[in-house]
């Protein structure tokens, strides 16, 4: 007697549950960097030294700046801001800045609801400088983006 032929329904993989910005705040990578998009984990390694002392530099000279002339407040890299909702997204730039007159009062624990007027990313070796400026930008919504390249590449940075 021939066997009946098997059906067999598509199943889709269950969908990958989405993490609110509150998880983020208790998720620990040991030396990883971790951000949101749209509600899913974006675990990064950490930046070299070279990165480091040019965000330093970049931003203790724009924080200078900013507190000789109480415009604000400048946050360094790992500082989270909650830019979207539902699913909810994280970023955390190497250098955010914040006028005055939008600095949350009080400040809150976890990551603030607003995007920084000024994001300043310094690209890795490894970083593409439109890549970089777009998922930035669109995580943003708006504001000003800087990008910062080392003096060995070639090109030029970027203000959008």
């Amino acid at each position: 007697m021939p066997a009946e032929p098997a059906y067999v329904l598509y199943m889709p993989p269950p969908p990958q549950a989405l993490m609110t910005a509150n998880e983020l705040l208790h998720v620990r990578i040991p030396e990883k960097r971790a951000e949101l998009v749209r509600g899913k984990l974006v675990v990064r390694e950490p930046a070299g030294l070279r990165h480091g002392r040019v965000a330093m530099d970049l931003a203790r000279r724009l924080a200078d700046h900013v507190d000789a002339r109480g415009l604000g407040q400048v946050y360094a890299a790992e500082t989270g801001f909650a830019l979207a909702r539902d699913p909810d997204t994280v970023r955390a730039p190497d250098i955010a800045f914040i006028r005055g007159n939008r600095l949350p009062d009080p400040e809150p624990t976890g990551f603030p609801e607003l995007a920084p007027d000024l994001v300043v990313e310094v690209l890795s070796p490894g970083d593409r400088p439109g890549e970089v400026l777009e998922s930035r930008r669109l995580a943003l919504g708006r504001n000003q983006v800087c990008l910062g390249r080392r003096p060995d590449r070639p090109g030029r940075a970027g203000l959008s």
